[in-house]
């Protein structure tokens, strides 16, 4: 892999340059990133072989990114490496292309593993089954978001507009643009695209 280049993308630096100290001399090049958006920028101009990808990036999230990669039809390995151990947010990051999905408790060993792999890598102890309680998540009993509110959040994840989201839940579309605006700002978040990516990551949404 001497001859290969590899991109982090992690906003907590001890990770990211924790597994570039770890990798040095493996790679030919090893640039890291603390935002999503700089991210984006770099890949437009230089392909690196690899990217290690965290799913919580600033400006704009894991999932985004690999929309992004996916869209460009970009030939880009990519490996998520995350807290979140969610079996729609596992499958949801399969579908948009990664390579591989391991925990941050992973040992460098998996890691090492990954990149010799030509399959999906599921790392040790990502689940394999799917909650029945979706709602129970304490971060999202935080954020005090309705139950009318949830189902937004999960129709917006099958590409739903407000006019068919509207339709569906038998109101109005001012009510439904009231709804996004009122989790916006209750999550923080600015685009619908995070929203989908917090409902993934939060267990809110499972295919």
């Amino acid at each position: 892999m001497k001859t290969k280049t590899l991109y982090i993308a992690d906003d907590h630096e001890i990770v990211s340059q924790g597994i570039k100290e770890y990798l040095n001399g493996t790679f030919a090049s090893i640039k890291t990133f603390k935002n999503g958006k700089e991210l984006c920028e770099a890949i437009k101009y230089e392909l690196p072989h690899f990217l290690i990808l965290d799913l919580n990036m600033p400006e704009v999230n894991g999932l985004e990114i690999l929309e992004f990669i996916q869209k460009k039809e970009l030939s880009i390995k990519t490996i998520i490496l995350t807290m979140y151990n969610e079996t729609s947010l596992i499958e949801k990051c399969k579908r948009l292309g990664a390579c591989a999905y391991l925990l941050k408790t992973s040992s460098n060993e998996d890691l090492m593993e990954v990149f010799e792999s030509t399959e999906f890598v599921y790392g040790k102890g990502v689940r394999n089954k799917k909650k029945n309680d979706l709602f129970k998540d304490e971060f999202v009993h935080k954020t005090e978001l309705t139950d009318r509110e949830l189902e937004v959040i999960i129709l917006l994840a099958k590409d739903q507009d407000s006019e068919s989201i509207a339709k569906k839940l038998n109101v109005s579309v001012h009510t439904i643009s009231t709804h996004r605006r009122n989790i916006k700002a209750k999550l923080g978040i600015a685009t619908t695209a995070g929203i989908v990516a917090f409902g993934y990551e939060n267990n809110i949404i499972v295919d």
